[in-house]
């Protein structure tokens, strides 16, 4: 059970504030409703029923300071495994950045950083597509860690970068 100032990682939505825990019938009679706001688009606002395992499922606490520090020593050991499939990559990636995993987020991003580092060396650029999931997948790491450690997104990757290279 979550409360009312919470802040949590909502799926691939990124972290959000619990601004209210109310009633609502949205025409399937009252049901009780976390309200959810992302803590850096306050344009949005997302509504989770209490009662639905599902979506509060995709509700997690942020992390510790400390296990952002672990993740960060621990980001040369992660890594996916490329997959050639267009759609196969496609689907299983979407699946692990869906998934909250942040392990396995990493993983995919080095993955993609991986690939896009060896088609430059030959003068060739990374499909949209996955150009689009590695920003996606940075987009909720850097959320995360962001507020965890007290910093701009922007200054995620060189805050990762000076800790790696102090390691």
């Amino acid at each position: 059970m979550f409360n009312v100032n919470d802040v949590v990682k909502y799926g691939a939505n990124g972290v959000c504030r619990i601004v209210d825990i109310c009633t609502q019938s949205f025409g399937n009679g009252d049901t009780e409703y976390y309200i959810l706001r992302p803590v850096r688009a306050k344009d949005s606002t997302y509504f989770v029923p209490t009662q639905s395992e599902a979506l509060v499922s995709k509700m997690q606490n942020l992390l510790s300071a400390e296990d952002v520090y672990s993740l960060i020593d621990d980001i040369p050991c992660c890594e996916a495994e490329w997959i050639d499939n267009d759609k196969k990559r496609a689907e299983e990636y979407s699946s692990v950045i869906a998934s909250g995993n942040r392990r396995s987020i990493i993983g995919v991003i080095r993955a993609i950083h991986s690939r896009k580092n060896l088609l430059e060396g030959m003068n060739k650029r990374l499909h949209v597509a996955d150009d689009k999931l590695m920003r996606d997948a940075e987009r909720i790491i850097n959320d995360e860690f962001a507020t965890v450690l007290g910093i701009e997104p922007c200054e995620v990757n060189t805050f990762i970068t000076n800790r790696l290279n102090l390691a």
